[in-house]
């Protein structure tokens, strides 16, 4: 299957930037495991009470994490 959006984002935990305050939230058991879409995550954080900052660092992360998928 591959490497998931949670998996990819394990590797910022440890930065001090709003992405590793995401990939500290992935870290979370109720992160959601698939589908692997950006969708899936925007609807999980609107659920949890995500404000406009973490919707834009999913959405760089989301392309990071894509790009990187693609092989670009």
């Amino acid at each position: 299957m591959g490497e998931t959006f949670g998996d990819w984002l394990a590797q910022f935990t440890d930065s001090h930037t709003p992405l590793g305050d995401l990939a500290r939230l992935a870290s979370d058991p109720a992160w959601p495991v698939s589908p692997d879409r950006f969708q899936t995550y925007v609807d999980y954080l609107e659920q949890v009470g995500g404000d406009r900052g973490t919707l834009y660092t999913l959405t760089d992360a989301w392309i990071g994490y894509a790009s990187q998928r693609r092989g670009a």
